[in-house]
């Protein structure tokens, strides 16, 4: 069975939520003349997406520390469901869980990930 992204008591944050696709597939060669050549490498684009968790339970940051343990950060590909479209995605963790104490609140999180979409791995 494939693993899946946690779910959590808290929905991540709408503000800072970004997706952008993971690279830009356009090759581009400039001819003798000066004029730049360009065509798409293929047809298909992966994407990434940032987002935060804001006012996270400890119990919440502690699920996340064990699947961030579990896939090895970036090493295994799991699946995950965009909160915004509804999708679900073949990912993997483009860097590890960024988490912090919010301001003035003891025991409550910030936890700010970054995944990218696992090209070519199927679950």
């Amino acid at each position: 069975m494939p693993t899946t992204f946690p779910t959590l008591s808290k929905l991540p944050a709408k503000e800072g939520y970004r997706r952008i696709p993971l690279y830009d597939p356009t090759l581009r060669s400039r001819s003798d003349d000066g004029l730049i050549v360009t065509r798409l490498k293929h047809t298909r684009f992966p994407w990434q997406w940032w987002f935060v968790y804001r006012e996270l339970p400890e119990a919440d940051l502690e699920t996340l520390d064990t699947f961030q343990e579990t896939v090895g950060v970036g090493a295994e590909a799991f699946n995950w469901t965009d909160p915004v479209s509804g999708t679900t995605y073949v990912c993997r963790f483009a860097e590890p869980i960024d988490a912090k104490l919010e301001t003035d609140m003891a025991n409550v999180w910030y936890a700010g990930i970054h995944l990218c979409e696992a090209v070519g791995v199927v679950l």
